[in-house]
């Protein structure tokens, strides 16, 4: 259809802002709101093509409001004339079309922050205007009621006001939840006449006194704070003797405790055979909620024979939410790494140092792939 092509550019900006600040969050869980939506602003300024650059200033002032340092960094991107054009259209608009807006259209909040506002900016228009708009929300991802208090109402701008706050509250709860969103729209814009007739802008002639200006919808994103966290080793690597007997490994659990998490683990050959040089071993390792340790026990055979260094790996699984619950992931991850107890380390004892990646896997229905970064390594010395 015959769509305006800045509200199209608009939309496609708002939905690429939210997919880069759900990559961003995935790499980084535990980022500060402010944090993250800077850095999806600045992901943003590198993508897309030059040529529809307009569009994309347009979009971009929209989402973080105004006065923000991304903004006239983006500014700064385009030519003098594409600017000159810019703000001749945006100074005859505003002196002719009293403009109302959200400023900005895209608010991230932790799921614990209880009440916040989102801002109705005007901007411009004829003297002595006064202006109505209604507001309601919308369900995205995130539900009303569940997620969020639906709010609706009308916001009135007289002469002297600039901008209005509509405060929302959002439902804090223990369960874990992927970072969800929600809409908050502007419609039914009309303007009221001094002796109190209530008109439509559109319908008045001419030029129209009042517009909504895009965007006329807000995005909410909830950022969930409710983390199982982050386990695994403490090393990827270490050496031992075999006189040692048996190993109890232990497996951290930081970065959150929520809930009760299985983690499955098993024994993998290397040089070393299970049975001949270690005893092979599948489990599972319970964490309880709030509990961030536990211990895996693995038997070493002592064959009284000289052999060469061998090795073998210990993996662990994908973490599964005791409280299954359908159509929620849980935010969990393993970490590499290994720590040897005390009372089993040589004097020689090689640490060869902790890899810290980190990988954020899904909930229990959706494939793993285990890189060898996820295995510790056993090397037995003879």
């Amino acid at each position: 259809g015959n769509i305006d092509p800045a509200l199209r550019a608009f939309e496609e900006h708002r939905r690429e802002f939210i997919e880069t600040m759900r990559e961003i969050r995935k790499k980084n869980p535990h980022i500060e709101p402010d944090e993250l939506q800077k850095q999806a602003e600045y992901e943003m300024i590198n993508r897309g093509p030059k040529s529809r650059a307009f569009y994309r200033v347009q979009a971009t002032r929209r989402l973080i409001g105004g006065g923000d340092i991304v903004r006239r960094k983006l500014e700064k991107e385009h030519d003098r004339t594409t600017e000159a054009l810019i703000n001749a259209q945006e100074k005859h608009a505003r002196e002719n079309t009293c403009r109302i807006f959200f400023d900005p259209a895209h608010y991230t909040v932790l799921e614990n922050v209880g009440t916040f506002d989102v801002v109705v900016g005007r901007d411009g228009g004829p003297a002595g205007l006064t202006v109505m708009v209604d507001y309601c929300t919308e369900d995205g991802t995130a539900n009303a009621g569940s997620d969020f208090i639906p709010v609706k109402g009308t916001l009135t701008f007289y002469p002297e006001d600039r901008n209005h706050r509509i405060s929302i509250e959002i439902i804090d709860d223990d369960v874990f939840e992927e970072d969800e969103h929600f809409y908050l729209h502007l419609s039914n814009l009309r303007v009221r006449t001094r002796d109190g007739l209530i008109l439509d802008p559109t319908k008045i002639g001419g030029v129209p006194v009042a517009s909504l200006e895009m965007p006329a919808t807000a995005t909410v994103m909830i950022l969930d704070d409710d983390h199982a966290g982050v386990f695994g080793f403490e090393h990827d690597h270490f050496e031992i003797i075999e006189s040692c007997g048996h190993l109890n490994l232990k497996v951290q659990r930081h970065s959150g405790a929520r809930g009760k998490v299985i983690i499955p683990f098993c024994t993998i050959d290397g040089s070393a055979i299970s049975g001949k040089d270690y005893e092979k071993k599948e489990g599972e390792v319970v964490f309880e909620d709030n509990q961030t340790e536990a211990f895996v026990e693995i038997g070493v055979v002592d064959t009284e024979e000289y052999e060469r260094q061998e090795h073998f790996f210990i993996e662990l699984g994908e973490p599964i939410w005791a409280k299954k619950m359908s159509g929620i992931d849980c935010r969990l991850a393993i970490q590499a790494g290994i720590s040897i107890p005390r009372h089993c380390a040589p004097s020689s004892t090689n640490i060869r140092g902790a890899i810290r990646q980190t990988r954020h896997l899904p909930f229990y229905w959706r494939p793993v792939v285990i890189s060898r970064a996820n295995y510790m390594q056993l090397t037995t010395i003879y």
